[in-house]
């Protein structure tokens, strides 16, 4: 979790989980995330939509489409433990959480 403050408090977390897991124990103390405070996420968990997460949602199909790359450049040998990179775009969405 990264802790932003000056002014509005904004929290950034690891991941939708966590990101719940503190909108749940600050709603417990009295704060209303997006109201309160602000809470940003990463994954986009259709699971925990219900607590109305700002996350950046990963192009999960696009990640799987290179999964058979991956995988058969590492049985032919091309993958000799150095790095592959590849850049995905990913895409901000803006829920309740994050608004004040």
């Amino acid at each position: 979790i990264a802790y932003i403050g000056s002014g509005g408090e904004v929290l950034v977390a690891h991941n939708d989980v966590t990101a719940a897991m503190i909108v749940e124990s600050a709603a417990k103390e009295g704060l209303r995330a997006g109201e309160d405070y602000a809470i940003i996420s990463f994954d986009d968990d259709p699971k925990l939509r219900k607590h109305n997460l700002t996350t950046v949602a990963p192009p999960l199909d696009r990640m799987a489409s290179l999964l058979p790359e991956l995988i058969s450049e590492s049985r032919t040998g091309l993958l000799d433990g150095s790095r592959m990179t590849f850049k995905l775009q990913s895409r901000l969405v803006v829920r309740s959480s994050a608004r004040f």
